[in-house]
């Protein structure tokens, strides 16, 4: 149960962000670029952005709206201040949240195709891709992607651990924990990592 002092903290920051929104009339592609860096909630790569239906002149339009107001950092991958994410993930209900969120998952997808398992990024994104599923009500993807998940997953912080990068293979053993804490391989594997 949220406290009072919680729920009023929450106020204050979406009264906050609408001050902060309140000259900048942001266009609908614009509005839709914040929607979908909350719904991701990591930043994304530019071409998974355009992968899910921008055009080149719209996706280039919004993202200098978006940078120019202060709403995004873009660098090699387009992200924005968790207070713009909080704001922008309880304005997802007024839209059709379910097929920005099915887009942003099959993109998702396509994009981890060409990842390395290993890496950091691949991760992250599996994480959203599964999310962006459930959200969109496609559960039987969900769960295939969820057991794809936890096998890739473990896989990945072996290797990471056998290539000496145990900070990173610490971060994925903690995913396949999370989904799986009974998993006495990875506990066995996260104490080792301690120990280094």
């Amino acid at each position: 149960m949220f406290k009072r002092s919680e729920i009023h903290l929450v106020g204050l920051r979406r009264s906050l962000v609408r001050i902060l929104l309140q000259g900048l009339n942001l266009d609908p592609d614009a509005e839709r670029l914040m929607e979908m860096l909350a719904l991701a909630g990591v930043p994304l790569p530019a071409s998974v952005i355009v992968a899910t239906g921008f055009t080149g002149a719209r996706f280039q339009t919004a993202i200098a709206r978006c940078a120019d107001a202060g709403l995004i950092t873009a660098d090699l991958a387009i992200e924005t201040h968790p207070l713009f994410r909080e704001f922008f993930w309880h304005h997802l209900h007024r839209g059709d949240y379910q097929d920005l969120a099915i887009r942003l998952a099959e993109a998702i997808k396509a994009h981890m195709n060409i990842l390395d398992k290993a890496s950091a990024e691949f991760a992250s994104l599996l994480l959203v891709a599964f999310r962006c599923y459930a959200i969109a009500g496609q559960l039987d993807k969900a769960n295939e992607l969820r057991h794809d998940l936890s096998g890739k997953l473990e896989y990945a912080a072996i290797t990471l651990y056998n290539r000496r990068n145990y900070v990173l293979a610490d971060e994925y053993i903690e995913h396949v924990l999370d989904d799986n804490p009974v998993n006495w391989k990875m506990r066995l594997l996260s104490v080792s990592v301690r120990r280094r």
